[in-house]
């Protein structure tokens, strides 16, 4: 796997703080959109 150059593509070559930071935000962000969405549904 660590000759495919597709996998490093899709999966990065290296950890990253900034990446997993960016990820946790991103799903709160979307937990936080939906929550008020089905609130505002009913």
């Amino acid at each position: 796997m660590e000759n495919s150059e597709i996998a490093k593509a899709i999966l990065g070559n290296s950890f990253s703080w900034l990446d997993l930071f960016a990820y946790i935000t991103g799903i709160f962000i979307i937990i936080i959109i939906e929550k008020s969405y089905f609130k505002n549904s009913h």
